[in-house]
């Protein structure tokens, strides 16, 4: 979900936590993004707070409270160089807690799958919304003109009729820019190959992780016991093989006396 910044009405945050931490920021012009492991996190903290001494937990737990409700930050600025955007918030708890981290400029892949395609869902889902709204309305005042036809009398309403023309013509945004056209669904269901060089494609399959560790150890330990087979076999091989070479002894001289 996207959240506006506080203070700074031009630019949304989104977070996400899966194996990894995303960051993305947007003007709806660019997108900006950084991915953090859980120990990258860590020390962008501990560096952020020099000198500040916390529990590692604690840390990353405060971390992800910031990044998540970016509303209850006291202090947040932005700064942008040429492809890079500079961010440092500050949130006060029983300390003030800092955190400064550095995001690349996205492709526009990535813009428009993160940005584009959820802001045309919405405008369908909101175009959607309405011309049911509308449907509603218009059997309503229907309803009611029959009513009224058959001598029923309404009583304590000040609400106009409504007119679904005036309201179109008041509201005319969509029908200026797309006129009578239906957001495709084959474009709203599309799907772009975001450019590798982007940290969103770092993303990990944590359940592929999971079952494979358990694999790859127990190959391990067969290797390793196999391992140890061979070199006991051959050591014995060895001795079997090793012939016995009798020990020489040192004859007396006698004396004749």
């Amino acid at each position: 979900m996207w959240k506006e910044l506080p203070n700074l009405p031009s630019y949304f945050l989104q977070f996400m936590k899966k194996c990894r931490y995303h960051i993305l920021i947007t003007n709806f012009i660019k997108v900006w993004e950084v991915s953090y492991s859980e120990d990258e996190l860590l020390n962008c903290l501990k560096e952020s707070n020099y000198g500040l001494e916390i529990n590692a937990d604690e840390l990353i737990e405060k971390g992800t409270q910031m990044l998540s409700n970016p509303n209850d930050l006291k202090t947040l600025n932005i700064t942008q160089n040429e492809s890079l955007l500079n961010i440092h918030m500050i949130r006060l708890y029983s300390y003030p807690l800092h955190l400064r981290i550095r995001l690349n400029e996205g492709s526009c892949e990535l813009f428009f799958r993160e940005v584009t395609l959820k802001l045309l869902k919405t405008i369908k889902d909101l175009r959607c919304s309405e011309e049911e709204l509308r449907a509603v309305l218009k059997k309503k005042e229907k309803e009611i003109g029959q009513y009224k036809s058959l001598g029923g009398k309404i009583r304590y309403t000040t609400l106009p009729p409504y007119n679904d023309v005036t309201h179109m013509e008041k509201h005319s945004v969509y029908n200026n820019n797309f006129g009578e056209m239906v957001i495709p669904n084959n474009l709203l269901e599309k799907t772009v190959n975001v450019s590798r060089k982007s940290v969103m494609e770092v993303n990990i399959d944590c359940k592929e992780v999971i079952k494979q560790e358990p694999a790859s150890q127990g190959i391990t330990s067969n290797e390793i016991t196999s391992n140890m087979l061979n070199e006991i076999k051959q050591e014995t091989i060895k001795t079997e093989l090793q012939p016995i070479i009798p020990t020489r002894t040192k004859r007396k001289k006698m004396l004749n006396l």
